[in-house]
């Protein structure tokens, strides 16, 4: 929760509340500004927190309710960009990082996009999610092989898919690592929502 804003708001309600811009400025890291679209503003709209600290609010674009919020410093928030950020001067440096850094960030990330997708399927009261170590296996060599390959597809370039690649197994911490180095966590876990089949699959009661 943050203050009077929780999940299972509704969109419309929160809205009377806070006033949802398509410009936010970041003045507490200088002159810069994020700019949200249409899309963002009904999907993951921001609100202040103070000086220092911003909200993301996730609404499901299906029950038009928070299904998550995301609290952050907002030097944080401009260092991730989720948003265009119009500025004056430069942007703040990219730190460099080195092949056993990247391993922890990805690791860290494959563990928030577990933990986020459990979340989302405990709001629909189905039970958490496990890692399956042979089906990340396979998705990992999925992911290496479009990296090598300079592609992006769930299906190989031999035509096969998910189904072909795992055999019989089913298993969607498979699917989660196919995009790990493609998006945040939890725009990965938005992005997934509005389509039928894959929420049908966050909410399965395995």
């Amino acid at each position: 929760d943050v203050g009077p804003v929780r999940v299972h708001d509704a969109y419309k309600e929160v809205a009377e509340s806070y006033s949802f811009e398509s410009s936010y400025r970041l003045d507490s890291e200088g002159a810069y500004t994020l700019k949200l679209t249409e899309r963002d503003i009904a999907e993951r709209p921001v609100i202040s927190l103070g000086d220092r600290w911003t909200a993301q609010l996730y609404f499901d674009n299906v029950t038009k309710e928070i299904f998550a919020i995301r609290m952050l410093r907002n030097d944080i928030l401009l260092k991730h960009q989720p948003y265009k950020v119009v500025y004056r001067g430069t942007l703040p440096l990219q730190e460099v990082l080195d092949e056993k850094a990247w391993g922890k960030i990805e690791d860290g990330m494959e563990a928030q996009i577990l933990s986020i997708t459990n979340g989302v399927r405990a709001l629909h009261d189905a039970g958490p999610l496990l890692e399956h170590e042979e089906a990340s296996f396979v998705a990992y060599a999925h992911s290496r092989d479009m990296d090598q390959n300079n592609y992006f597809s769930h299906y190989s370039q031999n035509g096969d898919g998910l189904k072909e690649r795992l055999g019989e197994i089913f298993f969607l911490s498979s699917l989660l690592r196919h995009t790990t180095l493609k998006f945040l966590p939890h725009l990965f876990v938005l992005s997934l929502l509005p389509v039928a089949n894959r929420r049908k699959g966050f909410q399965r009661p395995f």
